[in-house]
């Protein structure tokens, strides 16, 4: 068995997971931040492993608004398209 250097384990702590599959809503809610640059994103926070969701809306893009909660490798994509998912209905009820 090789052995893996630390700083090699510790690297791989804070890159994110790419295992989820978004729904078809998600990815038309995701699609719809983008066109409207409505921009969310993880954001590393400085424990390894662990994101806030960072939002910026297109009145002020140097403003990151981050999401008060922590979120580990099991939640972070969940949580980044119930983000857009938010943006997404808020724009349908306003109609």
């Amino acid at each position: 068995m090789a052995h893996i250097p630390k700083w090699k384990k510790e690297q791989e702590k804070h890159k994110l997971p790419v295992n989820y599959n978004p729904t078809e809503e998600e990815n038309l809610a995701y699609h719809y931040c983008v066109d409207k640059n409505i921009r969310i994103s993880p954001v590393a926070s400085a424990e390894a492993g662990k994101w806030y969701i960072g939002v910026s809306t297109p009145d002020d893009f140097k403003k990151v608004y981050k999401s008060k909660y922590i979120y580990n490798r099991d939640t972070i994509w969940v949580s980044f398209y119930e983000m857009c998912l938010y943006y997404y209905k808020k724009r349908n009820n306003e109609k």
